[in-house]
């Protein structure tokens, strides 16, 4: 309930829905809370919190949020939510360790404080892995908790449409049945399905139906075995031209109630500070606690908000990271991401952001996923958060997916530390019906411990048995990058026929100058250590290939 005069601060009582959780589950407490409040969203105002002794002794501090129960239904095709109860407080803690926890909640309002009686919960054992992490072993890929390698498998599904959730009841689950194992959703701008800022809740306060809607669809990936990147904001919200500006109507604006006068102050601005210190705090309390929250991402494309300057926005990266880390015991992954390929170094070597990512669109998928990996650098994880063949669209004539298959292998092939996360999701995977492409990527992923394995790239080179034989040579690429996905000559797929070190059928050229060409099909009588005879009948399954002599044997 909430009190918006004095009365007595009172924690009535604080119920355990269940004694016995597995470990790596989910302790959901629930508070009967009497206080005095006028915002529950507004630390200053009240604030609960509890802390959370483990077996081993390690204490954690957890903080509570404020949620209310819905009921949903589908009204002409469009979601629509309603209240089932009042707002309560509530707590969610998840166990590392076997054995009984500890739990004492208190609570503050401008009363006063105060604190309940412990109340304990035996965490059991369990097959879950836990949290994702930095692989101690190699901090360029991901593991869980308990060791096992984790290598991301995806696309993002950032918002639903009119139908809301009920468009990740289906999504979810198709992903899941092949194997996919990330996703991504932005929990911004306003208008989006999970924005927790929006209009209608007005700044400084959160919409309590989209949180719900973040709850469900979080359930949804934990039973279907994905891993959620949640992505606090979007440039969206500090542009106000070009590019999908929404500066006009964001809660932001000065102009609907705001603290700034121009999307730049948000950098800088005490105020919006503070209110943004509060929005980590509710997303860590009300989400922290699940293991398939696979990291904090805080902006999409920040580059692209108004008079973009790396250096306030890299102060304000840094102020923001470390707060977010002393507010999340679980201590989940951190990212931003850039509209800029190769990102910004001053940002993205920031020692509180865990991995880096490009965003990327371009016919020529698989020479980008090469150029880009080589170009971020591997000091740190990364994989390619946004890739498509085109910014403006989904090519629609692209309805066999080459641009899905070739992201998925690029990222793999090029010793990413994930594939290369497809953007068109609605308009591209869904209507055409290509979630079978991401099964064999994921097939090829399950079962490689990525931290272990050492990989780099292939140095090669050739010996030549007569000084004579030594030309400038290098890699034959036969791969796509078409200029279009449409039917025309310039992209009709050609047959090369590679024979006695001579190639027929209208040869590529050297990679080094090659402008874009048509899908080609190789056909092989070259027999190599990792090279045989290959008769390959769709350019669609075998889009890149090098071919390089054999070293060992010393001929040219």
């Amino acid at each position: 309930m909430i009190f918006p005069t004095p009365a007595p601060l009172e924690i009535r009582s604080v119920l355990l829905e269940k004694r016995d959780i597995p470990r790596y589950g989910v302790a959901e407490i629930r508070l009967d809370l009497r206080a005095t409040y006028d915002n529950p969203f507004d630390s200053s105002e009240i604030a609960v919190d509890a802390v959370v002794k483990a077996p081993s002794g390690k204490v954690q501090m957890i903080p509570g949020f404020f949620t209310r129960p819905y009921s949903r239904k589908l009204v002409a095709g469009k979601e629509e939510l309603t209240p089932t109860g009042p707002g309560e407080w509530r707590l969610r803690v998840a166990p590392s360790e076997i054995g009984a926890y500890t739990v004492t909640v208190s609570a503050r309002d401008r009363t006063g404080s105060i604190s309940a009686q412990p109340i304990r919960f035996r965490s059991m054992r369990s097959k879950e892995k836990g949290f994702v992490r930095l692989s101690p072993k190699d901090r360029r890929y991901f593991a869980h908790d308990n060791g096992q390698a984790y290598y991301p498998v995806g696309a993002n599904v950032c918002w639903g449409g009119d139908r809301g959730s009920f468009d990740y009841d289906e999504w979810i689950p198709r992903y899941g049945t092949q194997g996919v194992n990330y996703g991504r959703l932005w929990l911004g701008p306003h208008w989006s399905t999970f924005a927790l800022e929006t209009n209608a809740a007005g700044f400084g306060r959160f919409d309590l139906g989209n949180a719900w809607r973040i709850d469900h669809t979080l359930d949804l990936a934990r039973k279907q075995g994905i891993y959620l990147m949640l992505c606090l904001d979007s440039y969206n919200t500090l542009r106000d031209k070009d590019a999908y500006p929404q500066w006009e109507a964001t809660p932001l604006n000065q102009a609907n109630g705001g603290p700034l006068a121009k999307p730049t102050e948000f950098w800088t601005d005490a105020r919006m500070a503070k209110v943004y210190r509060d929005r980590l705090r509710y997303v860590v309390a009300r989400y922290g606690a699940n293991t398939h929250v696979m990291a904090w991402e805080f902006w999409n494309e920040a580059d692209l908000t108004r008079d973009f300057d790396p250096k306030p926005v890299a102060a304000w990266h840094d102020r923001m990271s470390s707060q977010l880390r002393d507010l999340d015991p679980y201590d989940h992954l951190q990212s931003t991401s850039f509209s800029n390929s190769l990102g910004f170094r001053e940002i993205d070597d920031l020692p509180g952001l865990d991995f880096v990512q490009s965003h990327t669109y371009t016919a020529n998928l698989v020479r980008e996923a090469a150029s880009l990996g080589q170009m971020k650098g591997r000091e740190k994880a990364y994989f390619i958060g946004e890739i498509g063949a085109d910014a403006g669209g989904p090519r629609a004539e692209d309805k066999a997916g080459l641009q899905v298959h070739d992201s998925l292998w690029a990222g793999i092939a090029n010793g990413h530390s994930g594939t290369a996360m497809m953007w068109w999701w609605d308009n591209l995977i869904e209507p055409n019906g290509l979630y079978p492409l991401f099964k064999p990527a994921a097939n090829f992923v399950r079962g490689i411990d990525w931290p272990s394995e050492g990989f780099r790239p292939a140095e090669i080179s050739l010996t030549y048995a007569r000084e004579s034989d030594a030309k400038g040579r290098g890699d034959l690429e036969f791969t796509e990058g078409p200029i279009g996905f449409g039917e025309a000559a310039y992209n009709r797929p050609q047959t090369l026929l590679l024979r006695d070190g001579k190639v027929t059928g209208g040869a590529p050229r050297r990679s080094a100058s090659r402008t874009s060409q048509p899908p080609r099909t190789p056909q092989l009588d070259h027999v190599g250590p990792s090279v045989g005879p290959t008769d390959h009948a769709s350019a669609a399954r075998w889009r890149r290939l090098r071919m390089g002599r054999r070293e060992s044997e010393g001929t040219p």
